[in-house]
C-alpha cells in the first residue's frame, strides 16, 4: 500500500504504477493527502478523466488539464463531465466520496466543504464561461512576467541555449504543453483548475519542466519525431505516453485510490483511531511506502514528528517497507550547505570547473553569478547535511520510533543526480555534456535537496 502525502501533483504515483510488471495481478492501494482543496480536487478530477474516457483521448485531455493554462472547448466538456461524475458519487451527509474508475479501479475518501466548494466553483465557472480569454492572459502575463521575477528567470536564461531559452518563453506567454508551432486556435478555453476565481493563477510562475528527467523527456520526445530544441514538444509526447500508459493500466489493474485532504498529522492519528473505516482505511491499515515529500523541513512538520506519526503505520512484514520524503529548506540553516566555507576548497572547485570548461577567467562577474550552482554540482556537502540532522535529532526520533536510517537508498538517491545505492557523499553524476547540461544547466532543481529513507529496525 502506497500512502502519498502531501499529494502535490500525481507523477510520482503514475510512474510507479507505470512501472509495474504489465501483467501485474495485485491488488494496488494508494492513499493520496493533501490539505490544499485545489490540489485534491485536481487529483480527482484527473483519475476521473483517466479512468472514464477512451485511452488516447483522455491522456491528451489529461496533459492540459494538468499543465496547459488553455484548453480546448471541447476538452472543457469532457472536464465538466468528469467533475459532475465525481460529485454524483459523494454522499453528502458523510463527506465520502465513492466512486468507479472502470471495471477493476475505483476512487474512495473523505473530502471537506472547502474541497467541494471549490469543486463545484470550478465546474461552475466552466459550465457558463465565467472567466474570459483575455482576463485569463492577462493574468497569466501578470505572474510570469512580474518586474520582481526578472531576475530569477534570467538566471536561468544564462545557462540555457538559445532554442531552449526561445521555447522556455513561449511557454511563459503562452502556457500550452504542446509541440512547437503546433496550431493552438482551439485552446481557446481558459483551465479553471489552473485559475482561481478573478481570475488569479494558481501556480508558480517557473517552467513546470524540471519536475521531470529531461532525458527522459527528451528521449520520448524524440521517439515520437520531436527535436531536442523543443523542450515542451518533448514534454508533450513523455506526459502523453505516461498518461496512455496510467489510464490503460487503470482499466486492468486492481486499484484503489483513496483521497484526503487534512492535515499529515490529523490523518495518522485518525487511520490509528479507526476513524476512517468507513472510508476504506480500517484500523489495521499498515503501508509499504509511505511519501512525505517535504514535510520533514521543520517549517511544516519536522523529521521527529513525522517518524513518531508514521512509523507505526509501516507494514512489519514487509522488510522493504519505508518512510520516504526530502529536505529543502535546511540550506540556510546549515553552514556549508550550498558551498564550501573554505575558500581553499572554493578554489579547487572554480579550478575544476574552469578545467571542465564551465568557467572562464574572462566570464562576465554578473554572469558567474547565475552559475554558482556549477560549483554546487560538484561540492559534497554530505558533513554540513550529516551536522544539520544531528541538530534535529534525527537519529534518537528514529529510535524512538522503531525505525533506522537508511544508509543505503532502494527507492532515491541521497540528492539529485547521484545513482541510486551509492553513499551520501557522492556527486551528482554526469558522465558527458549532454547529461550536465540536462540536469544541471536546463533542471531548476537546486541539486542541494537531500533525500530520506528510513525503514523498520
Amino acid at each position: 500500500m502506497l500512502n502519498k502525502q502531501p499529494s502535490g501533483d500525481m507523477r510520482n504515483v503514475i510512474r510507479t504504477i507505470n512501472e509495474l510488471p504489465s501483467d501485474y495481478s495485485g491488488h494496488i492501494s494508494v492513499l493520496l493527502n493533501d490539505r490544499e482543496p485545489m490540489v485534491v480536487a485536481r487529483n480527482m478530477i484527473l483519475l476521473g478523466i483517466l479512468g472514464k474516457f477512451n485511452d488516447v483521448i483522455a491522456a491528451d485531455i489529461a496533459v492540459h488539464f494538468w499543465y496547459s493554462a488553455f484548453i480546448p472547448m471541447e476538452y472543457n466538456s469532457f472536464v465538466c463531465f468528469a467533475c459532475m461524475k465525481m460529485m454524483e458519487d459523494f454522499q453528502e451527509e458523510s463527506s465520502r466520496l465513492s466512486a468507479k474508475l472502470g471495471d477493476n479501479a475505483c476512487v474512495m475518501g473523505k473530502l471537506s466543504i472547502q474541497t467541494r466548494e471549490v469543486l463545484s466553483a470550478a465546474v461552475t465557472a466552466s459550465l457558463l464561461s465565467q472567466t474570459e480569454v483575455a482576463d485569463a492572459s492577462k493574468e497569466l502575463n501578470r505572474i510570469r512576467f512580474e518586474p520582481s521575477r526578472k531576475d530569477r528567470h534570467d538566471r536561468w536564461y544564462t545557462r540555457l541555449l538559445p532554442s531552449h531559452r526561445l521555447a522556455a518563453l513561449e511557454f511563459r506567454r503562452f502556457g500550452l504543453v504542446l509541440p512547437f508551432g503546433a496550431a493552438n486556435n482551439r485552446f481557446n478555453t481558459p483551465n479553471n483548475f489552473l485559475f482561481g476565481p478573478g481570475p488569479q493563477w494558481l501556480q508558480d510562475d517557473l517552467a513546470n519542466i524540471y519536475q521531470y528527467s529531461m532525458e527522459a523527456v527528451i528521449a520520448a520526445g524524440q521517439a515520437c519525431g520531436a527535436k531536442s530544441e523543443d523542450l515542451y514538444g518533448c514534454l508533450y509526447f513523455y506526459l502523453s505516453g505516461q498518461l496512455r500508459s496510467f489510464a490503460e493500466r487503470l482499466k486492468r489493474f486492481h486499484i484503489t485510490f483513496q483521497l484526503f485532504d487534512v492535515d499529515a498529522r490529523n490523518l495518522s492519528k485518525d487511520i490509528q483511531s479507526g476513524a476512517l473505516a468507513q472510508c476504506g482505511v480500517p484500523k489495521r491499515t499498515r503501508f509499504d511506502h509511505v511519501d512525505v515529500s517535504n514535510i520533514f523541513d521543520t517549517e511544516y512538520v519536522g523529521i521527529p514528528n513525522v517518524l513518531s506519526d508514521w512509523a507505526p503505520l509501516l507494514n512489519k512484514k514487509n522488510p522493504c517497507a519505508t518512510i520516504l520524503g526530502y529536505s529543502m529548506n535546511w540550506v540556510p540553516k546549515e553552514p556549508g550547505a550550498r558551498e564550501p566555507i573554505d575558500q581553499r576548497q572554493i578554489g579547487r572547485l572554480a579550478a575544476d570547473l574552469m578545467a571542465r570548461g564551465k568557467w572562464h577567467m574572462l566570464t562576465d562577474p554578473t554572469i558567474m553569478t547565475c552559475q554558482t550552482k556549477y560549483m554546487t554540482a560538484l561540492y559534497d556537502n554530505s558533513v554540513p547535511w550529516g551536522n544539520y540532522l544531528q541538530k534535529q535529532g534525527a537519529e534518537e526520533a528514529a529510535r524512538k520510533a522503531g525505525v533506522k536510517r537508511k544508509e543505503k537508498h532502494t527507492i532515491v538517491s541521497h540528492r539529485i543526480g547521484a545513482p541510486l545505492g551509492a553513499s551520501s557523499s557522492t556527486l551528482p553524476l554526469h558522465p558527458n555534456e549532454d547529461s550536465w547540461y540536462w540536469g544541471v544547466q536546463v533542471s531548476t532543481s537546486l541539486l542541494t535537496e537531500r533525500y530520506l529513507e528510513f525503514s523498520r529496525i
